[in-house]
């Protein structure tokens, strides 16, 4: 069986960091978290390893690790992780500029 399967994460990834909702008591995943998760599974991680990243709430630890994933890792896991939705354009994208991982005067 291949694990190579594309996939696209519909609605609600606003924010790059896992998070829990204090107005609605819920948790929201976010995408660095998910796309991490498939780095590591790319480069040949456990599940386990994919669900620890999946549950991390460390801005700080996944900025860090984001930073570390090689051309080759980030090119395959783009390849599967196609999409993902949110309501907004520019939260995301907030989010990634407040962990510096995208200038200000980068486009995206």
């Amino acid at each position: 069986m291949s694990e190579d399967v594309p996939f696209k994460a519909t609605a609600g990834l606003h924010h790059a960091v896992r998070y829990r909702d204090e107005r609605t008591g819920f948790t929201h995943h976010g995408f660095l978290n998910l796309l991490l998760a498939v780095c590591r599974v790319v480069d040949g991680g456990t599940a386990e390893a994919a669900v620890a990243v999946l549950r991390s709430t460390d801005a700080e630890a996944l900025a860090a690790e984001a930073r570390q994933v090689s051309s080759v890792t980030a090119a395959t896991a783009r390849a599967l992780f196609v999409a993902y939705g949110s309501c907004s354009t520019s939260e995301p994208i907030d989010d990634l500029r407040a962990l510096g991982l995208v200038a200000k005067e980068d486009a995206v």
